[in-house]
């Protein structure tokens, strides 16, 4: 397999890992809007899609950061050197993205109903509390085990399902074999990660 050959199968790698964590984040953001939908109750449907339009926008900022750090430490070696094992770093990178996310999604959900709020300042003055009555706190009230359950079963299931998006098989090589469609194709990659913030 050339440069070039290298240099597509894996860069539309982490244009699928750009997708499916947008799609996700935004997902996650509908959920949290039908758990709590008793309090939008007056808000208007066009302030919630607005609201979901501007999640968007700071997902994609997001899931950019998630797609650049797939790109430069699963892709760009695999390209350089062909024996790194860029399919199983997308895995466990892709993984790990999607743990940390769910996590955070499912606790915020009882953090909102403590503070009626997403996480901010508090949650770094809260690190001074203590942890045992926290802890406690945290199982007798907001069913920690059970959220924790439910967090290794997402991430399971959303692992399955980004292993099988790798799956699905890209343009072929053959599309961009000539030396100015890579060169485009090199400066978008390059444009697109100028742009991130």
């Amino acid at each position: 397999m050339t440069f070039e050959d290298r240099f597509i199968k894996t860069i539309q790698q982490d244009i699928k890992i750009f997708i499916f964590f947008n799609i996700l984040s935004t997902l996650f953001r509908i959920i949290f809007l039908v758990y709590f939908r008793e309090q939008l109750v007056n808000v208007t449907t066009g302030d919630i899609v607005l609201c979901l339009w501007y999640g968007f926008l700071l997902s994609r900022k997001l899931s950019g950061c998630i797609m650049a750090v797939s790109f430069l430490f699963c892709s760009l070696p695999y390209i350089v050197k062909p024996k790194w094992p860029e399919k199983l770093l997308h895995k466990w990178w892709g993984s790990y993205a999607i743990f940390i996310l769910t996590f955070l999604f499912v606790a915020r959900i009882p953090y909102y109903k403590i503070f009626n709020s997403g996480y901010d300042i508090m949650l770094l003055n809260g690190l001074e509390d203590d942890w045992k009555a926290i802890f406690q706190t945290a199982v007798a009230e907001y069913h920690l085990w059970a959220n924790l359950a439910i967090v290794v079963v997402a991430t399971l299931v959303l692992c399955f399902l980004l292993i099988k998006v790798f799956t699905v098989a890209g343009l072929p090589a053959s599309r961009w074999q000539s030396q100015e469609s890579f060169d485009h194709c090199s400066l978008d990659s390059s444009t697109y990660f100028l742009h991130l913030g």
